[in-house]
């Protein structure tokens, strides 16, 4: 009875859809159940007689969701308030929030608490936030889908260096600096790539979303204390980016590049760039970005390589 009370509170102030579609309620608290008992079993499961493991269980479940849910409703608001509507199915939507759910039970140390925990706050509230800025619609539903599953399963994997694990900071969010970044850059370019070839859209947008916050993982990022520093290393990625853009409007038969070639450079480079920082990709040429495609050298990492 205390579960479903739990629940029932908190999707009565969740964001749209879901305080104004029952069904998917009731599916998404069944998941977030199915997710618990994946963590639970190991540690719970064996004092299933303890009323207080019960209750501990099923506190966790709607604690969960509940922190989820509050993330994104800070972001969610006025014309964005059915975002998750419009750019996502229902399974899609379900399947988002579970991806969230399980990675927060993998680290429940960092994350699961009797309250509104900050952390798992603030990370829906970014990944939120990062959805609401591609107003020009170049990433698909299971575009952000992909985007959001690695940057979880790189911050799960490497805590405080994509998500901040202060309580008193939870908004710093160096893996929402640069997915922003990869889509000012994708929303300049494209207007005012004319009649030029465009690449950065879409497969090949996400694909450099998920290769920037692979090597951001490596923590330098993190390091850099000084917000104008860190904001010269991120805009230096955007540099790189650029470059390539120029690359693939080429007429220069010599110079111009696939959408694959892209990310193979981007890829080879990205990690010297975030950790270099400013005048990096100044100091290469063309040559030397091109010279990651050599005898194929570089190839295209794959989804589950990214």
């Amino acid at each position: 009875r205390n579960l479903l009370s739990l629940f029932a509170d908190t999707f009565l102030s969740a964001p749209m859809p879901f305080r104004a579609d029952k069904a998917l309620a009731v599916e998404l608290a069944t998941r977030s159940l199915d997710v618990m008992t994946q963590y639970t079993e190991g540690r719970l499961a064996a004092h299933a007689g303890d009323d207080a493991h019960k209750q501990a269980r099923a506190d966790m479940a709607a604690h969960v969701v509940s922190d989820l849910l509050s993330g994104f409703k800070r972001r969610l608001t006025g014309e964005k308030e059915n975002l998750l509507s419009t750019l996502f199915s229902r399974p899609q939507i379900l399947d988002l929030m579970q991806i969230m759910a399980t990675h927060v039970v993998k680290s429940p140390h960092h994350f699961i608490s009797d309250d509104a925990n900050p952390q798992v706050v603030a990370m829906a509230e970014a990944i939120a936030q990062a959805m609401a800025e591609d107003d020009l619609g170049l990433l698909t539903g299971e575009d952000w889908t992909k985007v959001i599953n690695i940057a979880l399963d790189v911050a799960m994997k490497n805590p405080g260096r994509l998500f901040s694990l202060d309580r008193a900071n939870p908004e710093e969010s160096i893996a929402l600096a640069l997915i922003s970044k990869m889509l000012k850059t994708a929303r300049n370019g494209m207007e005012i790539a004319s009649d030029r070839p465009w690449l950065l859209f879409g497969e090949t947008l996400s694909g450099a979303m998920r290769i920037t916050l692979t090597a951001a993982a490596s923590g330098s990022l993190a390091l850099l204390k000084d917000p104008d520093l860190l904001d010269a290393h991120i805009n230096e990625v955007a540099h790189l980016a650029n470059r390539l853009n120029a690359l693939a409007a080429s007429t220069d038969p010599s110079k111009v590049i696939s959408a694959d070639d892209w990310l193979s450079i981007y890829a080879y480079y990205i990690a010297h760039v975030i950790e270099n920082g400013p005048g990096t990709v100044e100091a290469l040429n063309d040559t030397d970005l091109l010279n990651a495609l050599a005898d194929g050298a570089i190839a295209m990492k794959s989804e589950e390589t990214i």
